[in-house]
């Protein structure tokens, strides 16, 4: 397995998680801002 593979895949793990954390902190402000 080629080392620059291996750290896009690294690196496109870690947007996914980045993403999914920002979208999951949104979720909670609005759930709990709105009553």
């Amino acid at each position: 397995m080629k080392p620059h593979l291996k750290q896009w895949r690294q690196r496109m793990l870690f947007g996914i998680f980045a993403w999914g954390l920002l979208f999951l902190l949104i979720f909670i402000y609005f759930t709990d801002s709105n009553p």
